[in-house]
């Protein structure tokens, strides 16, 4: 059970690594594709420059019979036309120059490219003029192998199936003549005998060395390429097969070779696959190069591949129309639905462009209304803290006023009795002093200052800090020990407290009211702020 788990999972990742790697592969012949004008412009430009040295060589020269011969042979997977063309100005050269060895080779080589390009009668007229007796064994191997050429084809385009297998027949012989006389190392049969064989013995990895070891960018390269992909489709091996296709189609293109044998099946399998445009972008560029190649064999073998592509992709494109029409009908009646629905909105935004000014005005009227609201709030507060304070004034200095009168009476209801009880001794001189004594009166003030002073720092406790803060530094006023306020910031303590009358202020401290005016007038000549700042203080 294990083991065929472990061959099943074998199987998946070598399926999915084929797939990823024919990818890959697609993706490079796309790029080979876009690039063969290029490819094209480097041998035109190779071939006009032979062409052109080719014309000015004396006929009578061996020079002018290899250069057509090179000129053959940069046109024979290029443009048949002209490849048969330059071989036969060379057969003529060699007939003209009695060279029957080298006559017998261009005519053979003349019949096996006719062979190869369709011209089967063409082929086969050429060497029934032959004498196969009288032939080198390299000679009788090209022979040989025309023919082959020439009944395979024809067996493969023949409807009939009498014919059919009599073609089938002459091939086999023919191949059978190759076989015996061991010599096909220059035509395209010995490669598919040779990698034929390697798979039977299914040495696959010599396959791919004998790949390999050509250039790329070569037409054996591609050939080679074509028969493994053969050999891995005729056992159903579909992936790899499409895989050496593709190589070989990007070496077709890279060598210029315009006779293309891969990319139609290649094309042919990506329809089935399901991949139209590509298909139909191979088959397309293959049909293109077929018909400047001028080969009637891919014609008429091609033809049917590109047929079935062309219509499918007809038929996608007409499908992809009728789906764009549905799309462009769709789109038209959103596109109207969506003309509707923008008037309605612009009629909405409209009225609530009117409603949205409505609210703009509501909203600033609403603002100078909390603006206002804002600015009773805090005139509200100022005077609650007015009020708090004022309210504060007056419970500290009614408490402190309670005191000094209960002090007072206590103090004179002691005096008094002090008093009677002198007048009782007897002793009026001395009852007459208690009563008119300044020390009592002295005593009495400096505890009422005493009190007020308390009372108002109390409330005030910074008062004196701030208040030297307001004058400049050798101004300030300095206390005593042990005293709280000074005469000159009494004065200003009481105006804090309300008392604004200077006759009160006065009567209050015990002094003239010059007095006051004259403490007033120093204070404010310390200042080192302005009169508004320190009567802004003072009231605050």
């Amino acid at each position: 059970m294990k083991k065929i788990l472990c061959l099943i999972l074998l199987h998946l990742s070598t399926s999915l690594y084929g797939k990823n790697k024919l990818d890959s592969i697609l993706s490079v012949l796309d790029t080979e594709i876009q690039k063969y004008p290029q490819y094209e412009q480097a041998n035109n430009t190779v071939i006009e420059s032979i062409r052109k040295e080719y014309m000015r060589t004396d006929p009578s020269t061996t020079e002018k019979y290899k250069l057509g011969r090179l000129l053959f042979e940069k046109y024979r997977f290029f443009n048949a036309d002209s490849a048969r063309n330059y071989l036969r100005d060379c057969l003529s050269w060699s007939i003209e120059h009695n060279d029957s060895i080298q006559a017998t080779d261009d005519k053979l080589e003349l019949a096996f490219y006719h062979a190869c390009t369709g011209m089967y009668l063409e082929a086969i007229f050429l060497l029934k003029d032959m004498n196969s007796s009288q032939l080198s064994v390299q000679q009788l191997s090209t022979y040989y192998a025309t023919y082959r050429k020439v009944y395979e084809e024809l067996g493969n385009e023949t409807q009939d199936k009498v014919i059919q297998e009599r073609y089938r027949h002459l091939f086999q012989n023919y191949q059978d003549s190759l076989v015996y006389i061991h010599q096909e190392h220059s035509k395209d049969g010995y490669w598919y005998h040779k990698i034929d064989s390697l798979f039977a013995q299914g040495k696959l990895n010599e396959c791919d060395k004998l790949l390999n070891s050509c250039p790329k960018n070569t037409r054996l390269h591609a050939l080679i390429a074509y028969i493994i992909g053969a050999n891995y489709q005729s056992r159903k091996y579909i992936t790899e097969a499409m895989t050496y296709y593709a190589h070989a189609s990007i070496a077709d293109i890279q060598s210029n070779t315009k006779d293309h044998g891969a990319l139609p099946i290649l094309s042919n399998w990506l329809l089935e696959q399901g991949d139209i445009e590509r298909a139909y972008q191979y088959i397309s560029f293959s049909w293109q190069q077929t018909t400047s190649f001028g080969s009637k064999l891919r014609y008429i073998s091609n033809t049917p591949t590109v047929n079935l592509i062309e219509s499918t992709y007809k038929k996608m494109l007409l499908k992809r129309q009728k789906t764009l029409m549905s799309f462009t009908i769709c789109i038209s009646v959103l596109v109207i639905l969506l003309l509707g629905a923008s008037a309605f909105i612009y009629i909405q935004l409209r009225k609530n462009s009117k409603v949205k000014d409505k609210l703009k005005q509501s909203n600033q009227h609403l603002i100078q209304l909390n603006k206002e609201i804002k600015h009773i709030n805090e005139q509200m507060q100022e005077n609650n803290k007015e009020l708090l304070l004022a309210n504060t004034i007056k419970e500290k200095y009614l408490t402190h006023f309670i005191q000094l009168c209960s002090i007072y009476i206590s103090d004179m209801d002691e005096h008094q009795r002090k008093i009677k009880k002198i007048i009782l001794r007897g002793d009026s001189k001395e009852a007459l002093r208690q009563a008119g004594s300044p020390e009592l009166f002295e005593k009495e003030l400096a505890h009422l200052y005493d009190s007020f002073d308390k009372a108002f720092l109390e409330i005030f406790p910074d008062f004196v800090t701030s208040f030297n803060a307001l004058l400049h530094e050798d101004k300030q006023i300095v206390r005593k020990k042990n005293e709280l306020l000074t005469t000159e910031i009494r004065i200003f303590a009481l105006i804090k407290l309300g008392v604004t009358d200077y006759a009160e202020i006065a009567k209050f401290l015990r002094c003239s009211i010059n007095t006051i005016y004259n403490y007033r007038t120093k204070i404010k000549a310390s200042l080192k702020v302005s009169k508004e700042e320190f009567d802004a203080f003072i009231m605050k």
